[in-house]
């Protein structure tokens, strides 16, 4: 963003919020990465959804408590991760991971009756909704690390705008 620009972003948004000009491009980057983020899942969920009703109705508490199990699971993984790999290491390997993933089940929806295999369904059901999660975290930690605590009270309500419906 040139430097006209910024200046005058900066002064419609100081008339709102108590804004730095420094903070405008990290707000504006976190603005980008959280909507561009939702978006995703907002694509995907229907898919996960029309899938799942394969399976019948009645397998939606059985679906939901799956990914409760495999959060659990996976959050000792999760944790020892965060810890020993650098921040943007962290976050582009979960991203890259989480892009193999969809790759891998958009390969296995392609094979005869990948469509209709209801455990093809229902890993995919469990993957998406696990993916939200992690991924949602993913942002909101990388945000607690560029935001200290007293430009998080004036900018986590913007951030926080990016991210509803």
């Amino acid at each position: 963003m040139t430097q006209p620009a910024m200046i005058s972003l900066h002064r419609r948004m100081s008339k709102v919020v108590r804004i730095r000009r420094e903070e405008i491009a990290p707000l504006l980057w976190g603005w980008l990465y959280i909507f561009s983020l939702l978006g995703a899942y907002y694509m995907i969920r229907p898919i996960r959804d029309t899938i799942s009703t394969l399976t019948g109705a009645h397998s939606l508490p059985w679906l939901f408590s799956a990914v409760l199990v495999t959060m659990l699971l996976l959050q000792w993984p999760y944790n020892k991760l965060t810890q020993c790999l650098p921040r943007e290491r962290f976050i582009s390997y979960s991203y890259q991971f989480c892009a193999a993933i969809l790759l891998l089940f958009a390969a296995l929806f392609t094979l005869p009756g990948g469509l209709n295999n209801p455990w093809v369904g229902r890993l995919f059901f469990i993957w998406v909704s696990v993916f939200n999660l992690f991924a949602v975290s993913v942002f909101w930690a990388l945000i607690v690390d560029v935001f200290d605590t007293r430009r998080g009270k004036r900018l986590f309500g913007l951030l926080a705008a990016a991210a509803s419906d």
